[in-house]
């Protein structure tokens, strides 16, 4: 179902150190001029088409865990495109090109994690404000605190939320396909989901007889030494 790769987290990741901050803070400072220079912040995205079976608005997610969902979701109704696709790299530290800004500037609807984990999409974000772009935090979303585990994504109950709160965003954008959406949201949810339900499934399972397993060894281990004990007394 997803197209990125994690290891699974143990907790909240760290954030961006003194060094990592200022070389963001530069790079975002440099892509905030480029964009003034050539205009491209107060371009803004372009109006949303109702007409055809084609892409009638444009998606763009920070990271392609929840871009993969978002391009399930619209269909052929919208283009949608991911800024960080490649496993191996972190979005913590990630140093966004002029070419992200311009993507971010062009969208009708971008999606983040938020929680401190893409703070350079929110930079690139106030660099070219829309009163009519859709913006889906999902730490926001999901009314989580500063501080909470960033990694969503592991979370069954978090990903159909956030499926809920992107179809929400296409029918504020695209009203007309509202019937359309909802039926890829079935799809998903009743197919694209079905392998990540039956893998979780599996591992609780596995988890559960080795828990089971594990609790009869020490049982048995905790009577066999009380009775040891008392054979001493």
């Amino acid at each position: 179902m997803f197209a990125r790769s994690h290891t699974l987290p143990t907790g909240p990741r760290s954030r961006l150190g003194r060094t990592g901050r200022s070389g963001l803070a530069a790079t975002l400072l440099a892509i905030v001029a480029a964009l003034a220079v050539a205009g491209c912040g107060k371009s803004g995205p372009a109006a949303v088409s109702s007409a055809g079976h084609g892409p009638h608005f444009v998606v763009v997610a920070a990271e392609n865990f929840w871009g993969s969902l978002a391009k399930q979701l619209a269909g052929e109704r919208a283009r949608v495109t991911s800024i960080i696709v490649n496993p191996a790299t972190d979005p913590h530290s990630y140093q966004p090109s002029t070419g992200d800004a311009r993507t971010i500037a062009g969208a009708n609807m971008v999606l983040l994690n938020g929680l401190g984990y893409d703070e350079w999409a929110k930079q690139l974000l106030s660099a070219s404000p829309s009163s009519q772009r859709v913006v889906l935090n999902v730490g926001d979303a999901l009314h989580l605190a500063a501080g909470a585990n960033p990694h969503r994504w592991y979370y069954p109950a978090d990903v159909r939320a956030v499926i809920a709160a992107i179809v929400a965003g296409y029918d504020r954008l695209d009203p007309s396909d509202a019937a359309y959406f909802s039926a890829q949201r079935r799809r998903l949810e009743t197919v694209g989901l079905a392998s990540y339900d039956a893998l979780r499934s599996q591992i609780r399972s596995r988890y559960a007889s080795s828990t089971s397993r594990t609790s009869r060894r020490t049982c048995s281990g905790s009577t066999r030494s009380r009775a040891a004990a008392g054979s001493l007394s």
